[in-house]
Formats: C-alpha cells, sequence, structure tokens
C-alpha cells in the first residue's frame, strides 16, 4: 500500500522492478522477470486511503507452452488508521483472465502495519507464498476457503540523507 501524509489529493507513482530467481538451475536470462505498474492513489480525510494499480509483468520463463510471457492485472489496496501508528489494510490483485492456464488464484491479503520512529513494521496474513510482485500477482496458488493462509513480515526504514533548510524568520 503507497503511504502519504497528504489527505484530499490524488498521487500518482510509476513502480518498475526486476527480479532474478535463485530457485531454478535454468540459464540466467530465463530466470529473469520484471514488473511495471501504475498506481494511483488517494488519501480521504485522516483514517482511509484507498489505491488502484494496473500491472504488467514480463516473464522470460513460463511454466507451459501455453502460458503467456506477458501478464497483466489490476490491483486495489485500502488503510485504514486506527491510531498514530497503527493501520489496517487489505490488498486485492485481480489476474486478467485468459492470459495464465496453469492453477493460479488472485491475490489477497490484509495486514497491521505499525509504525515506530523511522521503521514500519508490516504483519500480513495472505494467500501468495511470495511477497514481491511477479510472485503475487502471477503464482498464486492458495485459496483462503481451503485454508492456504501464509503469514509474512516485513520491516520498511526510512533514510533521510539530506534534511530540507530550515528557513529563518
Amino acid at each position: 500500500m503507497y503511504h502519504f501524509e497528504e489527505k484530499g489529493c490524488l498521487k500518482s507513482d510509476f513502480w518498475v522492478n526486476f527480479f532474478c530467481s535463485a530457485r531454478s538451475t535454468y540459464y540466467f536470462d530465463a530466470r529473469l522477470s520484471y514488473c511495471t505498474e501504475l498506481i494511483l492513489a488517494r488519501k480521504f480525510g485522516n483514517i482511509f486511503s484507498l489505491q488502484i494499480a494496473s500491472a504488467w509483468v514480463q516473464k522470460n520463463l513460463v511454466a507451459t507452452p501455453e502460458d503467456h510471457n506477458n501478464l497483466f492485472s489490476i490491483g486495489t489496496g485500502i488503510s485504514f488508521r486506527i491510531s498514530d501508528v497503527i493501520s489496517l489494510n487489505g490488498e486485492y490483485h485481480y489476474l486478467i483472465p485468459g492470459q495464465h492456464l496453469s492453477e493460479v488464484t488472485n491475490s489477497v491479503s490484509i495486514s497491521c502495519d505499525i509504525k515506530t520512529g523511522q521503521h514500519v513494521f508490516q504483519l500480513f496474513l495472505t494467500n501468495s507464498q511470495g511477497n514481491f510482485e511477479q510472485a503475487f500477482i502471477t503464482e498464486t496458488a492458495g485459496k483462503w476457503y481451503n485454508g492456504d493462509i501464509y503469514f509474512g513480515f516485513n520491516i520498511h526504514r526510512f533514510f533521510t540523507l539530506k534534511y530540507p533548510k530550515v528557513q529563518k524568520k
């Protein structure tokens, strides 16, 4: 979920990443995958935030010849701020049908963010085993109703390289 402090305005972000799988014995270029996302987010008041993202994932190697190398999805996220340091979040990523023939389901996750100064501790429950875009968008096999729920934990650290100048009055 995209976090920001200003309320009422629409934020946009363009996100690009690449990943190299170490789980495989294939050639290096076959293990690469890429993800590009266009993210739109808005904070409504001090409590509620909404995010919508369109994603394109390109995988150099797919499971079967019938699977597509280029996959598209639409994701959404919500965040409810419970206090100054705790927020509850939810995310859902919908893989557009007709692109993937393997047993893949849409990713659903709920999380709790705990902010402590420069750190954010994120505890989440999800039906995805991977916690990067190429995995949770295109490789989710778990189903919540079957009890396929996985626990995850992230720590985010914010660094300030240059503090803004304070203007003297």
